[in-house]
């Protein structure tokens, strides 16, 4: 997708180029037009110009993460078990290292983030686009102690209870802009910061602080960063797409929307018969060789004589008087094109059963 790659440059001539767009053009470029995309889809995000990062790609960051906790399982630990083994952990540290949480937080009207001590002080705290996930959420949250902790020069271990950040910070294939900035960071100040996996909601005061604040905060008028990862703006665009095509099929006109009202694609049954799947299709959409086949041929519309009317899908299977009886034998006092809404095996069978009882082939 090539919003993301807009928006995050890595190169500097796409950066220039990118913000020359903002220049009145008579014919739109492609990125102009991409751009013009973002208001569309409802995409808080400005353009910036990506840094390579300088950390050697063979590194290992085990050594600023602090795991330990993570070796004992939620389902055989409770959380006392897990204050006292927390408490142990940072024993070691407690003379000359600083403890500050993160969280984040996602509900359907805010994103949000927050920075704390065990004393309640809040650090930072933030707001995200709304469609930016919560584990965009935490990576932000973490993102902002570390740089908090490199200006204060003072040692600090960082604790979240996000297992997808920290592996996420492990894992060097992972190229998002957010976690590489935080290995940029790990690495420069190796010798201050410290990042701890802990369980949330297992009774651990800082913890329990900053999820609280991480909430709260989307009640308040806080500043709103520019993070985002590519995923969330797929997600987003995902969505937009999604909303539009609703909107324009509750607007469409065609026969087809009286067996698909929401315009879902239909899942077919692997077992059936393909020309049975084919004939169903067919009718399902009200497009069939005995109802379109005058268009190709440039020929009469097929009439029905005895019913003095067209011949269409809904005609042959609810309403032409010389298909009644074998229409009452097989579907009795139901409506068979209401089979139609459903693309069952059942549903997919009846329906050829019928067509092969009136000798019907020309589907």
């Amino acid at each position: 997708m090539l919003i993301p790659k807009l928006l995050q440059c890595k190169s500097q001539l796409l950066f220039n180029i990118v913000k020359a767009t903002k220049r009145p053009t008579n014919k739109p470029t492609t990125i102009m037009k991409t751009l013009n995309y973002l208001n569309e889809a409802n995409i808080i995000a400005k353009p910036e110009l990506i840094k390579e990062t300088t950390y050697p790609s063979w590194l290992s960051f085990n050594s600023s993460i602090i795991n330990d906790l993570s070796n004992h399982k939620k389902e055989n630990t409770n959380a006392n078990q897990y204050l006292q083994l927390f408490n142990a952990t940072i024993s070691p540290y407690k003379n000359e290292w600083k403890l500050i949480y993160t969280d984040g937080s996602k509900s359907d009207t805010h994103t949000t983030f927050a920075v704390t001590n065990d004393q309640g002080v809040t650090i930072t705290i933030g707001s995200l686009p709304k469609y930016c996930s919560v584990l965009t959420a935490e990576a932000a949250a973490l993102h902002e102690a570390v740089h908090f902790v490199a200006l204060s020069g003072e040692k600090h271990i960082i604790c979240t209870d996000s297992k997808s950040t920290i592996s996420a910070i492990l894992n060097q294939r992972n190229s998002t802009i957010l976690i590489a900035n935080i290995r940029e960071m790990l690495y420069k100040y190796n010798n201050l910061i410290k990042v701890m996996w802990i369980p949330g909601h297992a009774s651990i005061k800082g913890n329990e602080i900053a999820d609280d604040r991480a909430k709260k905060a989307g009640n308040e008028p806080i500043h709103m960063f520019n993070f985002f990862t590519a995923k969330d703006i797929r997600s987003q665009v995902q969505s937009f797409l999604n909303s539009t095509l609703a909107r324009e099929w509750s607007n469409y006109n065609h026969p087809y929307k009286n067996h698909n009202p929401t315009g879902t694609k239909p899942i077919y049954p692997t077992e059936g018969l393909s020309h049975e799947i084919k004939s169903f299709i067919r009718l399902r959409i009200g497009h069939t060789s005995r109802t379109h086949s005058h268009l190709l041929k440039g020929s009469e519309k097929l009439w029905c004589i005895p019913c003095n009317s067209n011949v269409t899908a809904t005609h042959i299977l609810d309403e032409c008087i010389n298909l009644r009886q074998n229409r009452s034998t097989i579907f009795g006092n139901m409506k068979p094109s209401n089979l139609l809404k459903t693309p069952s095996l059942d549903n997919i069978r009846a329906i050829n059963k019928f067509l092969k009882l009136c000798n019907i082939r020309d589907i």
